[in-house]
């Protein structure tokens, strides 16, 4: 995959040192909007406005403040209260998946359904059409990909237009219990006044980035039909399945890139940047390194305790949706493999979205085996 003539970054310790400095910066795509809406004569107004709110692209004291008010709300303390509605959302998609047995799409009847569940039950965000709300989701998670046509670009506003127009109604309403309520109270009280549009854009973009914990999940399905029945027999396993997260996320999660901006000429071991100059840093690469990770291999899962990665991001833009990821993946993954403990991707059956910063799963055919078929 080629974006451009840009260094990569493919060294753990590189990309490590690369992301804590404060001179690397996200990218701030107010500049090109603005940019591109002059050239091209076209409205794009409300997609800067939208991404000026956004946690992955913002930088200095704003980011700092709604990273340090989000730590509450999504912090582990308060999604403990949470972790029966999270097992619940599993539990529905299991029930479904007894219930139709064959024509299994890892897509469809495993990912979309955990993705909609959590938004649902847990965010507390109900949106008005399901199908239109998920193509909105693919269609704004494009929003930090480089140069996007201006086609593309109005899709993503429209799309972005729908998501933070629902979420702004219900924020309207009478407060309910769910994520988007403790949000959102959480940010109304803070220093910085937001409007409730504001707010509702910053919600917008942590509840589209929550989709990568299901899109990891299906890269886990995906991973362990190539393992043996051995090694897959202890993904049933709760405790086991808690220890191994990180690792779990180190080798499956859906970022192929992260994106950093110099604000000022730099030298980061062998990767020199000018100001303004961008650098990719390939997650997988980075994950699979061998002068820092003791192993390199999903099936080498129980060698040595888990090891720091960035598949959560670093820095000050390490991603604050961790907890809950890990919340789901460790609650389902268990039941998961419990109820079905042989999961097969039928060959050749696995086709990607068209992403340039992450490997996004479009569908994969699964034959699920559980007890009744003797296995165990």
């Amino acid at each position: 995959m080629q974006h451009t003539d840009r260094p990569y970054i493919r060294s753990y310790q590189t990309a490590q040192k690369c992301l804590a400095k404060p001179s690397m910066l996200a990218p701030s795509l107010s500049t090109y909007l603005t940019q591109v809406q002059r050239s091209a004569n076209v409205n794009l107004a409300p997609l800067i406005a939208y991404t000026e709110q956004m946690l992955s692209f913002m930088s200095g004291s704003m980011h700092k403040e709604i990273k340090k008010q989000l730590v509450a709300p999504l912090g582990s303390e308060n999604l403990s209260k949470y972790e029966k509605v999270t097992g619940n959302v599993g539990n529905k998609v299991l029930v479904a998946l007894s219930e139709k047995k064959a024509d299994i799409d890892l897509v469809t009847d495993i990912e979309e359904p955990l993705f909609l569940g959590i938004v649902q039950q847990v965010f507390g965000f109900v949106p008005g059409n399901l199908a239109t709300f998920l193509r909105d989701v693919d269609i704004s998670l494009k929003v930090a990909e480089p140069v996007q046509s201006v086609k593309t670009l109005l899709k993503i506003q429209d799309a972005l237009t729908r998501i933070i127009g629902d979420i702004t109604a219900q924020l309207n309403l009478p407060n309910k219990p769910g994520l988007l309520y403790d949000i959102y109270n959480t940010l109304r009280s803070g220093t910085q006044p937001h409007s409730t549009e504001q707010i509702a854009a910053t919600i917008a973009i942590l509840l589209i980035a929550s989709r990568t914990t299901s899109e990891t999940i299906s890269h886990i399905v995906i991973k362990n039909s190539e393992l043996s029945v051995s090694i897959r027999k202890k993904f049933s396993n709760p405790e086991w399945v808690s220890t191994h997260f990180q690792s779990f996320v180190r080798f499956c999660a859906s970022t192929e890139f992260l994106t950093r901006v110099a604000s000022a000429e730099i030298k980061v071991d062998d990767v020199t940047l000018k100001a303004d100059e961008a650098v990719f840093i390939h997650v997988p690469s980075t994950n699979r390194d061998q002068r820092h990770h003791r192993s390199c291999e999903y099936a080498q899962l129980d060698e040595g305790a888990p090891e720091r990665h960035l598949a959560f991001g670093a820095g000050v833009h390490r991603c604050p949706g961790q907890y809950l990821a890990q919340q789901l993946i460790v609650s389902f993954i268990p039941k998961l493999y419990a109820q079905f403990p042989a999961i097969f991707i039928e060959p050749g059956s696995v086709k990607f979205k068209s992403s340039l910063l992450a490997r996004r799963v479009s569908s994969a055919r699964v034959v699920l085996l559980g007890a009744e078929n003797g296995i165990r």
